[in-house]
């Protein structure tokens, strides 16, 4: 298949993209001018100049698959509410503007979601099945959801698949910025509130991989992309800082949070325990990395190879 990549210079696309490679599919991600761009394109990715504030984005029309994994970024580390209005308004606009492009051309549109739709969820997992009750950020996620996916039955899609994706991380991005650098730095890293707020994680190939089986789907279907293990906070930054040979992390008082982050302090200080059954079962879906030890271990000794799962047939 012939794919189009929005948000491929990034952590999440970057991931997405070596995964379609190789399932051996062909590649374009659009991009603006930069180093990364530069880098992908002399790897053999084709990469289009632009980006989705433009009125046109005539790459859409050459592909038989959109991924959609650009998004805003954040103006800033505290989230205002107004801030958080703007990036819902561009998450819609962009995706219903690659919509249209791709109609009667792209037949599968893949949406990046996250699981923070679901909010807190206490002790127990929430599932595709459960109901949404999203944290404040992303107060209107499941709307846009739901816009996309009616938009594209309106204009004739075959299949739109929309990734929950839980919280990502990997050897580059923010995971980086905020945890390996600082740790390799013999900083010691800290969390908000208790750190027994539970997490699930997921590794960037393995995100990557969700998206590669997405575009091979003929359906309109939703699918959680998390580990097999939701865990503590304190327990996998623990776990990270005894591989690097860190100081251990420690925790600072729950309120902080939304006072310097803003709308994100939420689901900084609280937590998720989200299933991935549905996409193992009905995605073929099979994590290289089941749970945080295997890729935080990963991580410690980058030059360990992995071989992804092999999908079914």
């Amino acid at each position: 298949m012939k794919v189009l990549v929005t948000g491929g210079t990034g952590f999440v696309g970057g991931g997405a993209i070596r995964a379609l490679r190789q399932r051996g599919h062909e590649v374009l991600t659009l991009a603006r001018e930069s180093r990364a761009a530069r880098e992908l394109a002399a790897s053999g990715v084709r990469v289009v100049h632009g980006d989705l504030s433009a009125d046109h984005v005539p790459a859409a029309r050459e592909v038989d698959a959109i991924v959609h994994c650009a998004m805003a970024p954040f103006k800033g580390l505290r989230v205002s509410r107004a801030e958080q209005r703007r990036i819902a308004e561009l998450d819609l606009d962009w995706s219903l503007r690659l919509l249209r492009a791709g109609a009667g051309a792209a037949s599968t549109f893949v949406f990046s979601s996250g699981i923070w739709v679901y909010g807190d969820t206490g002790e127990s997992f929430a599932d595709e099945s459960s109901t949404p009750r999203p944290f404040r950020i992303v107060e209107s996620k499941v709307a846009t959801e739901q816009k996309v996916a009616e938009e594209a039955r309106r204009l004739g899609y075959r299949s739109v698949i929309v990734l929950r994706i839980g919280t990502v991380y990997g050897p580059t991005g923010s995971f980086e910025k905020f945890f390996l650098q600082p740790m390799r730095a013999g900083k010691r890293v800290r969390w908000f509130g208790s750190g027994l707020q539970h997490t699930s994680l997921v590794h960037v190939d393995d995100v990557g991989q969700a998206y590669a089986l997405a575009v091979e789907k003929n359906e309109y279907a939703t699918y959680n992309i998390v580990d097999d293990e939701p865990v503590p906070m304190r327990t996998y930054m623990g776990y990270l800082a005894e591989q690097l040979g860190a100081p251990a992390p420690g925790g600072l008082p729950a309120w902080l949070a939304s006072l310097v982050t803003g709308a994100l302090g939420e689901p900084l200080t609280h937590g998720q325990k989200v299933s991935n059954a549905k996409a193992r079962r009905e995605l073929g879906w099979r994590p290289a990395f089941p749970t945080y030890r295997e890729g935080l271990r990963h991580l410690a000794t980058p030059a360990t190879p992995v071989l992804a799962p092999a999908a079914p047939a």
